[in-house]
């Protein structure tokens, strides 16, 4: 069993916002399967899906950004996963527009779901998937304003193409080895 978890906020207002990218590529995954968010508990949402024999659940946390981890221990609980079977989709701003980096284990580097993620799991060692959201139009806001900030139209005509390519490393992470993402996606 793989577990795949998109990070973001819940709620329509946060719908295209900067900071719910890893919901965006969830959401690019559940197309692309042809399947939906239909089973909901009180802290997450997910699916069941099957990939090349292999099952595995597509899930958002429905807790704010800072309170992922609590989802996300609930979640690999219920299935019974490790966090080596666990992807974390998330949002990074040192990244440009797009652009996605496999990393089997590391830092949070400062972003705080993740933190609350390696907080909750007490392990550094959980496997992410990072997609840039630094856009050419970066604002002077401060960065917690700009994460809420929704993609601008033309930054997500750029996005849209990644999300893509994003869900496809997340389906390859399912199969293959970290080394494997890390020179395809990287």
């Amino acid at each position: 069993m793989k577990l795949i978890v998109g990070l973001g906020n819940p709620g329509k207002q946060y719908q295209w916002a900067r900071h719910n990218t890893g919901f965006l590529v969830i959401d690019e995954l559940l197309r692309h399967l042809d399947s939906s968010l239909e089973k909901e508990k009180h802290i997450f949402q997910y699916a069941s899906v099957v990939f090349e024999g292999t099952d595995a659940i597509l899930a958002k946390p429905m807790l704010m950004m800072n309170a992922s981890g609590e989802a996300v221990l609930a979640m690999m609980k219920q299935f019974g996963v490790t966090p080596d079977d666990c992807l974390v989709v998330l949002d990074d701003i040192n990244l440009p527009l797009g652009k996605i980096r496999f990393r089997p284990q590391g830092s949070s580097g400062g972003h705080k779901g993740l933190e609350s993620i390696i907080c909750a799991l007490e392990t550094h060692r959980i496997p992410r998937l990072r997609v840039g959201i630094h856009g050419a139009a970066r604002s002077e806001n401060d960065l917690s304003d700009y994460v809420l900030e929704r993609f601008a139209r033309e930054e997500q005509i750029v996005l849209n193409p990644e999300l893509k390519r994003a869900g496809d490393a997340c389906l390859k992470w399912i199969s293959h080895s970290s080394e494997s993402l890390m020179q395809e996606f990287n």
